[in-house]
Parts: structure tokens; C-alpha cells; sequence
């Protein structure tokens, strides 16, 4: 009804001016013999007629509508088919008919015109937000596709690298810039544009290509159990890099002299405060040193980031590592983007 309401507003005003005063007419010439009959003042049909035209074609239209009737309002009146009128109070009524019926198809052009304007302005809104989904959904791919670029890059020149040490160092640089472009590709495939990324699905990719990468051994299972929550992509880069770093941390050390085994992350949730685990069931940390290694150290730093809190136990029956911390929830995340 309301785009039949736009359309039939932007025919041209000529056309619309034609069509008013032919619904009019017909309406007089339609009520006319029957006034002949049975005699009574012409004005209810008159007025649904001018209402319509007013809804359908605007003010001055409805204008008009009301201007013809009350015209052609006399010839029902004595002498019947005549421009004259006989008695002073059939003028009366014309006159008043013409004064209620202005108000009457003001007030609803006005009515009409408003909820076109609210129309337009939501089509004009989602038009804008499905545009700025599009130009997300772009950039982030493009984003992704160099990342992705740069991670091969890295990968082909590290070929080339006889020092182990440095070799080693190359592929953790590859893992981590591959969760950049996981991250900003989760972004992209946002079917709702939102800015935020569901946690399950971010960390089981990232499990995944753990899983799938060249050094995984197949005596060692990694299990995962992740509660949803919407991480913001400053939670979600540190999570995921924290997450690499762990899970690689346990494959490397925890399983020595082919030792099998398992490693679990989890992620609970409770309102907004988030509590992320990787356990193993390996051999421990040696000599109880948590914290001079440089994987415990980024581990840290990332944690900061999330203003969070990092813990980590270690035993002859494995190593725990829980980092907490809270995270935006959407409902405030709307009243930030507002």
C-alpha cells in the first residue's frame, strides 16, 4: 500500500490533476439520478471521493477534489440540476462541507506525506547500511587475500633459510599472520555486516589449521569445547594469537620422545565475563620456569590487551593455561556505534 502510495505521488501533477477531477465528476453523475428519486444532500460520497484522491494523489489534489464537489454540490440542491440555490441554509451546508472537507484532506495529505517521508528515509537507511556491508565485505577481503599473500611470501623465502632457529621462527611468524586473514575473512562473510565475530567458529578455524598443519603428530588429540559470544575484533586477534600460541606450545613440548597424548581448549562464558583454557595431559614444564619464555611472554602481552588475566599451573600430569577476561556484549556495542 505505501509504495503503491509513492508511486501513484510521482505521476506527473497533470495526469494526477485529470484523474481528480474525473473520480469527482463520476461520483456527481453516478449519485445524481439517484437524488432525483430520493432527494438528500450529495456530500458522504462526495467527501470518500475527495479523501481518496487526497490519499492517493496529495494536498493540492485533494484540494481540488473538494472544490469540484462543493460545485457540483448545488445541482442537488432546489432547483435540483441548477447552479442556483433556493434557500440560505442549503448554501450554508455547501460552504460548511467545503470547510470540513479542506480540513479533512489536509490533514490526511499531511498523514500521507509523513509516512512517505519515514519510508524513504528507511529505504535510503538500508540502502546506505547494505553499501557500507558491501564496502566491509571488500575491504576486509582484501585485507585477507594480502595477509594471505604476505603468509605465502614469508612461507617461500623461509624454504631458503638453512638456520633451523631462524626457520622456526618464520613459521610462527606464517601461523600468526594466517590468523589475521582468518579474522578479517570471518569479517567478510558476515551475512549481517556486523563488526563482530562469532567465537566458535573464529577458534575452531584456528583449531582446525593447527590440526591440518605439516608438524601435527597423529598421536596427539586435540579436543575443543567453546561456548558462543560476540568478540570484537580487538578481543578476537589477541584471543586467536593467544590460542596458537598455546595449543603450538603444548604440541612442541609437552608430548616429548613420541609421547602421545591430548590438548583441550575451552571457552565458557557467564555473562560478559569470558574464561579461555588449553590444557594438556603432557609432561610439564620444566623446572617450573613459566615465565621467561618468549611464548609465555607474547602469551602475556596478548592477555594485556584483552585486559585480562593470564594463569598457568604445570605439573608432572600437564600444564593448565587460563586467561579471563569480559567481553563487550552487543547490546553495548550498539549503544557505542549510536
Amino acid at each position: 500500500m505505501v509504495a503503491w502510495l509513492i508511486k501513484s505521488n510521482s505521476w506527473p501533477m497533470s495526469l494526477r490533476l485529470m484523474i481528480t477531477g474525473a473520480i469527482i465528476t463520476s461520483a456527481a453523475l453516478i449519485q445524481l439520478p439517484v437524488a432525483v428519486e430520493v432527494p438528500g444532500e450529495p456530500f458522504l460520497l462526495c467527501y470518500i471521493a475527495s479523501a481518496c484522491c487526497a490519499l492517493a494523489f496529495g494536498r493540492v489534489n485533494g484540494f481540488l477534489a473538494i472544490a469540484i464537489s462543493s460545485a457540483l454540490s448545488f445541482l442537488f440542491f432546489e432547483p435540483y440540476r441548477s447552479l442556483r440555490i433556493q434557500y440560505a441554509g442549503d448554501l450554508i451546508a455547501i460552504e460548511a462541507y467545503a470547510v470540513i472537507g479542506a480540513i479533512s484532506v489536509s490533514a490526511l495529505a499531511r498523514m500521507v506525506a509523513s509516512i512517505i517521508a519515514e519510508q524513504e528515509t528507511a529505504s535510503l537507511a538500508k540502502q546506505h547500511e547494505e553499501h557500507s556491508r558491501l564496502m566491509l565485505n571488500e575491504m576486509t577481503h582484501r585485507v585477507a587475500n594480502n595477509f594471505q599473500a604476505a603468509a605465502s611470501l614469508i612461507r617461500l623465502r623461509a624454504s631458503d633459510v638453512r638456520d633451523s632457529g631462524a626457520r622456526t621462527a618464520l613459521d610462527e611468524t606464517v601461523e600468526q599472520i594466517l590468523i589475521f586473514a582468518r579474522l578479517h575473512r570471518q569479517l567478510c562473510n558476515n551475512v549481517d555486516g556486523a563488526i563482530t565475530l562469532d567465537s566458535t567458529r573464529f577458534l575452531r578455524e584456528i583449531f582446525e589449521a593447527i590440526k591440518n598443519s605439516q608438524g601435527m603428530r597423529s598421536d596427539i588429540r586435540l579436543e575443543q569445547q567453546v561456548q558462543n559470544v560476540d568478540l570484537t575484533v580487538a578481543e578476537a586477534l589477541p584471543l586467536g594469537l593467544i590460542v596458537n600460541e598455546l595449543v603450538t606450545n603444548s604440541m612442541k613440548y609437552a608430548f616429548p620422545n613420541s609421547r602421545p597424548g591430548s590438548i583441550t581448549l575451552t571457552l565458557t562464558v557467564s555473562g560478559s565475563d569470558c574464561q579461555l583454557c588449553v590444557s594438556d595431559d603432557g609432561v610439564g614444564l620444566r623446572n617450573g620456569d613459566f615465565g621467561s619464555g618468549r611464548g609465555l611472554v607474547l602469551v602475556r602481552e596478548l592477555t594485556n590487551q584483552l585486559r585480562g588475566e593470564f594463569e598457568i599451573r604445570s605439573s608432572s600430569k600437564g600444564t593448565e593455561a587460563k586467561i579471563k577476561f569480559q567481553a563487550i556484549r552487543r547490546s553495548k556495542l550498539q549503544t557505542l556505534a549510536a
